[in-house]
């Protein structure tokens, strides 16, 4: 696990100082005259072809496009979800209070279990001496 980390931690040293270096390039390139008509002969076609201005323009207009569209889809998705939230949290509230009153587990610490044992010791010494008897009875039923 440890290893899993320092690999991570230099992945991610490469790909800032790669960053780096491609955007000084970028700048050199664009802010030095004549400097793209000297390196487009020695790149390869597909490279040539986007140093240009229009290209560059296309792309970032595209990019803007895609994430202006995103932040309103997520918008309006979180809006939605909201409101669907907050219409459904008593249904939601019920239904977990059920699945924890009918949960089964751990047997001597069940909801039902607790409050069966809150009832037992709040309960009037009469009715104490009638819930013994019926444990009693419960238990030797058990045994046969």
């Amino acid at each position: 696990m440890t290893n899993g980390f320092m690999w991570m931690r230099r992945a991610g040293t490469v790909l800032a100082w790669t960053l780096l270096l491609a955007i000084l390039a970028g700048i050199v390139i664009d802010y030095t005259p004549g400097m793209r008509d000297r390196i487009v002969p020695y790149l390869p076609h597909w490279f040539g072809a986007r140093l240009s201005t229009a290209w560059t323009t296309r792309v970032i207009d595209s990019v803007a496009l895609a994430i202006l569209a995103s932040a309103a889809t997520l918008g309006a998705a979180r809006l939605r979800l909201q409101t669907l939230a907050t219409r459904a949290r008593p249904a939601v509230g019920v239904v977990l209070d059920v699945d924890n009153y009918l949960r089964e587990t751990p047997v001597d610490s069940t909801p039902r279990a607790r409050i069966a044992e809150r009832f037992r010791v709040t309960a009037p010494p009469s009715r104490r001496a009638g819930l013994r008897s019926h444990r009693h009875r419960v238990a030797q039923s058990g045994q046969r």
